[in-house]
């Protein structure tokens, strides 16, 4: 049976969303046993007790200082635990306190994989709090803390899509998995007998007061005020029950007495949570208009208790609420909106049985606990349960949200590794980018240091940016080192330089007079190649171009193809546009294609070119829908803007200093990218009707393939055979 390690700063018997998932889970997942660390809070609370299936072990002295101790104290009690059970993963609630103990764990213990949960939705800001709200101070003492358990865990799971873009903000590169919280829907959807009568006649409400509910923490971010100021603009007979506590509850009660509606407006308090289905019963609309939320499981627990419900589109909020189908959306901070979508809900009797039907379908089939449970093992705990004993670093100059190729290769790349099974570290560079050369390089060298430690094989993305800092960490801890050569360098530096405009076969024919960087460049990418286990080029073509002027050997390099996916369907084009896409630098040559495309537009005034810089998948749509694509760079290694052009059978023009036209050359339209009539000739030439239908039945007949699958599979053979 495995066994797993929970990290907690918080668990039964105090309970909010996170406890009770942990519960939920836990108790549907039998065949795994779990082990629990959390602060003890009160001297009351036993320091070890068995809750469900979970051991728990609180530490500690039995105080609230036990939260901002749990970093040590969790650490140290997770040590001895693992001498005792040998856990086979760790699981981290919530990037908080204990997270910090977590990630002390895993550092110490760096080949138990960590699968961490995020829930808060409370913005980061709200942290600076424990910094006295002074933003420097947070950055320097708080923020470090709370991004460390992003950085060491190897799968993160969330609760919403929300929640993802914000995990994504912590460079993680590891999975990002949504596995929301849910709802015991037998359990809400059952209250027990004569519940909304009894609640009702607790609180004084007659059978006929239409009844709003919010259950909330009374904090800011809830907008409470906003409820009790929207009964300023409802009947009388409508009354509020406010089921929660927190430190905005006095000044909530004085703005109802202030605006005279205090005696409309019950604050029942904290209840448990067996009490809430009972409070929901009885209950005729809930209403939560946060300004923010993670994901919010109160409002899917109204859903299922059959409550029609009024929220704000923010946040997580946005995964289950669908206007005028699961819900009422209202606006953020309006009390006169939220009070007209109450009313609407209230005497709408169609549209609110409709919303009441759809909400509970959605809940019942995407949020029951028991469904929720087997995504948890299916997303998180199984692919960790059977990752493979190596453990690969992967090295890059950069990763999405960044733009670019090697982004775009890193992605796919470290996730189809995943899925094979093998767990990876990817780090890429941050702040030290903006810091000269070679230091930028030592200080990204010295973040190589702890990731390496528990990795097996190092895979750098290029030669130098990341790969020469790799090299020299993988010497120092003798450790396997695979450096994919993507591009140029240095002889991008030298054009960059000089705007001498010299393709990539003359650079080495010719070997141009170098400035001391550049003669630097090359003695660190020398270091680089020379040191490196194996070098893995993406096409013949530049593996020969470099064999002689950098002294390679034969036997320590290799050629893996970069990614050539299965078609996609694409859209006819409607106008004759030619799409380039890059950055405005000297090598991309976009100054002389402009200039060789308005010749080409004074014969062919229906051509039009359009210069993109967009992200991935903006650009994957502009090609779907272009006429052609055009990329007449000086040289291009293995330009995967021309490969996503095949996929989608767009006819193409391209440098004929390119390193895969062996393979695609007859696909479309080749040029000299140093001469502007060539550019010119090509463009009026794919505008061409008969040429460009010669061009696509081409491109429909090419069928060849290189899936990351293959790709993946290429290098783990490469690095096994080391």
């Amino acid at each position: 049976m495995k066994k797993v390690l929970i990290f907690s700063t918080n668990y039964l018997p105090n309970i909010g969303g996170a406890e009770l998932a942990i519960k939920e889970i836990t108790d549907r997942l039998p065949d795994i046993d779990f082990d629990l660390i959390t602060p003890r809070y009160r001297v009351s609370l036993a320091k070890c007790e068995k809750i469900g299936r979970v051991w728990v072990y609180r530490v500690g002295l039995g105080t609230r200082l036990d939260k901002f101790l749990i970093p040590i104290t969790g650490f140290f009690k997770g040590l001895r635990l693992h001498r005792e059970h040998a856990y086979d993963s760790v699981w981290c609630m919530m990037a908080s306190q204990a997270s910090v103990a977590a990630a002390f764990f895993k550092m110490v213990k760096p080949r138990i994989p960590l699968v961490l949960t995020v829930q808060e939705g409370d913005e980061e800001g709200h942290l600076a709090r424990y910094a006295l709200g002074v933003p420097f101070l947070y950055r320097l003492l708080i923020r470090p803390w709370h991004v460390l358990i992003f950085k060491v865990a190897d799968v993160v799971t969330v609760i919403s899509n929300y929640l993802a873009t914000r995990a994504r903000q912590y460079n993680v590169s590891v999975p990002i998995e949504l596995v929301p919280n849910g709802v015991d829907v037998k359990r809400f959807s059952s209250p027990s007998s004569g519940a909304r009568a009894n609640i009702r006649r607790t609180f004084g409400f007659s059978d006929t007061d239409p009844v709003i509910i919010t259950l909330s923490r009374l904090v800011q971010k809830n907008c409470i005020g906003d409820i009790i100021q929207a009964l300023k603009f409802l009947p009388e007979t409508y009354k509020l029950l406010i089921v929660g506590s927190g430190g905005l509850e006095a000044s909530l009660h004085s703005l109802a007495c202030d605006i005279g509606v205090a005696k409309r407006v019950v604050f029942a308090g904290t209840v448990s949570p067996h009490e809430t289905p009972e409070y929901l019963a009885a209950a005729d609309v809930f209403v939560r208009p946060s300004a923010s939320e993670g994901f919010g499981i109160s409002f899917i627990e109204a859903m299922a208790a059959s409550v029609p419900v009024v929220a704000t589109a923010v946040g997580g909020i946005v995964d289950f609420l669908e206007d005028k189908k699961t819900g009422l959306v209202c606006e953020v901070k309006n009390p006169e909106d939220i009070a007209r979508k109450i009313n609407i809900l209230v005497r709408d009797r169609a549209l609110r049985d409709g919303i009441v039907v759809s909400a509970f379908a959605m809940v019942s089939l995407k949020y029951d606990w028991s469904g929720i449970s087997e995504q948890m093992r299916a997303r998180a705990f199984n692919p960790v349960f059977t990752l493979k004993k190596e453990r690969i670093l992967i090295a890059t100059g950069i990763y999405p949200p960044e733009v670019g190729g090697p982004a775009t290769y890193a992605k796919a790349l470290t996730e189809i590794l995943w899925k094979q099974g093998y767990a990876n570290t990817v780090v890429t560079y941050g702040w030290e980018k903006k810091l000269p050369i070679v230091l930028r390089h030592f200080v990204y060298f010295f973040r190589l240091f702890l990731p390496i430690r528990s990795s097996d094989w190092v895979l750098a993305l290029d030669t130098f940016s990341s790969g020469m800092p790799a090299v020299w960490a993988s010497t120092i801890f003798r450790e396997k080192a695979i450096v994919r050569v993507g591009g140029d360098f240095l002889w991008e530096h030298y054009i960059e330089r000089t705007g001498d405009r010299v393709s990539l076969p003359d650079f080495y024919k010719i070997t141009p007079p170098l400035s001391f960087k550049e003669r630097l460049i090359r003695r660190l990418s020398l270091f680089t190649l020379h040191r490196a286990s194996l070098l893995v080029f993406s096409t013949e073509w530049q593996r020969k171009l470099w064999r002689v002027p950098f002294g390679l050997k034969t036997d320590r390099t290799l050629v893996i193809e970069n990614y050539y996916g299965e078609k996609i369907a694409s859209v006819a084009p409607s106008e004759k546009n030619f799409i380039w896409a890059g950055r405005p630098i000297t090598l991309k040559n976009v100054t002389l294609l402009k200039s060789a495309f308005t010749r080409a537009e004074e014969k062919a005034s229906d051509i039009t070119l359009e210069c993109l810089a967009v992200p991935h998948q903006v650009l994957m749509e502009k090609i779907r829908r272009a006429y052609a694509i055009i990329l007449p760079s000086i040289s291009e290694v293995s330009p995967n803007f021309i490969l996503e052009a095949i996929r989608y059978e767009k006819p193409f023009i391209v440098s004929k200093y390119c390193g895969i036209l062996d393979r695609i050359g007859e696909l479309g339209v080749t040029v000299d990218p140093l001469r502007q009539d060539s550019i010119t000739e090509a463009v009026l030439k794919l505008s061409d009707d008969a040429t460009y239908a010669h061009i696509r039945k081409a491109l429909h007949e090419f069928t060849f393939t290189h899936t990351w699958d293959e790709i993946a599979e290429a290098f783990v053979n490469a690095f096994k055979r080391l």
